[in-house]
């Protein structure tokens, strides 16, 4: 349970962040919503795939070394 709740405020915190920051970029820099959403996509995507891409490659190393001991 306490797991789960601290996930949600994480994820609750980064909401709120992400709206306080497409806020100030919106109404104070120079770029539209759009670009700003297309923005904030790309850096998603970026981050999911650099997460997955390092989990695949460290689990990789990680049963070749548990074979190895075998």
């Amino acid at each position: 349970m306490f797991k789960r709740s601290v996930q949600v405020f994480i994820v609750l915190t980064h909401l709120i962040l992400l709206a306080w920051i497409i806020y100030i970029l919106s109404y104070g820099g120079g770029l539209s919503m759009n670009s700003l959403v297309l923005h904030f996509t790309g850096i998603g995507l970026l981050g999911i795939f650099s997460i997955i891409g390092t989990a695949k490659i460290e689990m990789f190393f990680f049963r070749k070394s548990v074979r190895k001991k075998k």
